[in-house]
């Protein structure tokens, strides 16, 4: 059905799920080989996109990135220093 209401829920969907894919993959692979700086940076990262999904979280769930993001953070800030 183009045009319903059904395709922007889709495809933010699946912009959801392949970020999440995608960075779960980098992650994994860093961990496994303890390859600290990249790691950091790929966190670094992902704060920016849960700023960025903070941002446009207009209900009580804006939150959650937040917190997810401040961890992330101060993850990256750990491997940084090593």
């Amino acid at each position: 059905m183009p045009g319903s209401s059904a395709e922007p829920a889709r495809s933010l969907a699946l912009l959801f799920v392949s970020r999440n894919i995608a960075f779960g993959i980098a992650l994994l692979v860093l961990v496994v080989r303890r390859i600290n700086t990249p790691l950091a940076w790929v966190l670094i990262v992902d704060v920016a996109l849960q700023v960025y999904d903070a941002a446009y979280a207009h209900d009580s769930t804006a939150i959650v990135p937040v917190i997810i993001g401040v961890l992330e953070a101060l993850a990256a800030r750990q491997l940084l220093k090593r």
